[in-house]
């Protein structure tokens, strides 16, 4: 596991208000150049996103060692929807530090809890992603 996962996990509120924060100067006329470059070179080489079907969501978690179900930190930060809060997937919890840094908000499900996570959201129109930093996929 990367060791700015551990940091986001600490920060992960403050983490995504700066990034919506950032994305917002991209609009700026010159300033926004800058960030746009710089946040692209991040995305590249650190952190990534990738667009699931439910199917695809199920192989991951069926594949993985260990799951914890906590909090969307979207939903958790700007409330700007009405879907269960209770919807992100932690991915192989053995030393997962979300687990280990946030107690009272994740705790670990078992294979068939979070395939059912997974078939509410689609139920409801949502998409799945799953989530990297650096080599490690550490969430849907």
């Amino acid at each position: 596991m990367h060791h700015t996962l551990r940091f986001y996990s600490r920060n992960r509120e403050q983490a995504l208000r700066l990034y919506i924060f950032l994305a917002k100067w991209t609009r700026l006329p010159l300033l926004g150049r800058l960030v746009r470059l710089v946040g692209n070179a991040w995305g590249r080489n650190l952190e990534g996103a990738y667009a699931l079907i439910a199917s695809e969501a199920e192989e991951v978690i069926d594949a993985a060692a260990g799951l914890a179900l906590g909090p969307c930190t979207c939903r958790q930060v700007f409330a700007n929807c009405d879907h269960p809060r209770q919807a992100e997937i932690m991915l192989g919890t053995s030393g997962n530090v979300f687990i280990a840094d946030r107690p009272d908000d994740y705790r670990q499900i078992t294979k068939d809890e979070a395939k059912e996570v997974i078939r509410e959201s689609h139920r409801r129109g949502l998409v799945h992603c799953i989530i990297k930093c650096r080599d490690d996929f550490y969430a849907i």
